[in-house]
């Protein structure tokens, strides 16, 4: 696996030097192989993308992901992220005839 990952990655720096865009080169890459995502979004969904992406039933990987970005959000937003802290497992839990 990593002889094949090395060189769909070969493949990709190739595809760079060659002036592909890295948005296209990016499709030889196979999904085992790290990446880099930077994000923008509001608030608003920064905590709802936290309430799914940090449930128990989520992807190990993607709840680790989750918990680093809310970690750098709580540095950035203490008062937003005092209340997801308080109310949302209020929310939550909802019994679910509601």
């Amino acid at each position: 696996m990593k002889a094949f990952n090395d060189s769909a990655y070969a493949t990709y720096q190739n595809l760079l030097k060659q002036g592909v865009a890295k948005e296209l080169a990016r499709m030889v890459l196979p999904v085992s192989i790290f990446t880099e995502v930077y994000v923008n979004c509001d608030l608003h969904n920064l905590v709802h993308f936290l309430q799914l992406r940090e449930d128990d039933h989520a992807q190990l990987e993607i709840r680790e992901l989750g918990a680093a970005m809310r970690q750098i959000a709580e540095n950035l937003f203490p008062w937003t992220f005092e209340a997801y802290h308080k109310y949302r497992l209020t929310i939550s839990e909802k019994p679910k005839d509601e």
